[in-house]
């Protein structure tokens, strides 16, 4: 019988749908299904049964772009840096907006903290 774990070298990227790669933040929520269906991974292009414990990815968040996708391939893409949460999209945002000038009492509330 044929063994359908994937395995890390299985959990590689392709080129996922334009649509869905090219979103600025992904919502991430473990699902399993008892219906008898199959999806695409949109990060393997491997089957994955919907009967097995996957994960389900919302780029920003809309319904309508969902997909379904390998337990093992969206860890692999989180540890690459890829499908950021809305929560790290933000902070990243934040870290790029430039610090205003200091005030003018900046220097006295430096001194005495």
């Amino acid at each position: 019988m044929d063994d359908l774990r994937i395995t890390t070298e299985d959990a590689a990227p392709t080129s996922a749908g334009s649509e869905f790669s090219a979103a600025q933040w992904y919502a991430l929520r473990r699902v399993q299904s008892f219906q008898p269906r199959s999806y695409t991974c949109p990060l393997c292009g491997q089957q994955l049964h919907a009967m097995s414990d996957h994960i389900l990815v919302k780029p920003e968040g809309d319904p309508k772009r969902r997909r379904h996708a390998h337990s093992l391939c969206v860890l692999n893409s989180r540890t690459r840096g890829e499908l950021p949460t809305a929560e790290e999209y933000k902070r990243s945002l934040r870290q790029q907006q430039p610090q205003p000038p200091p005030g003018p009492f900046s220097r006295l509330f430096r001194r005495t903290a």
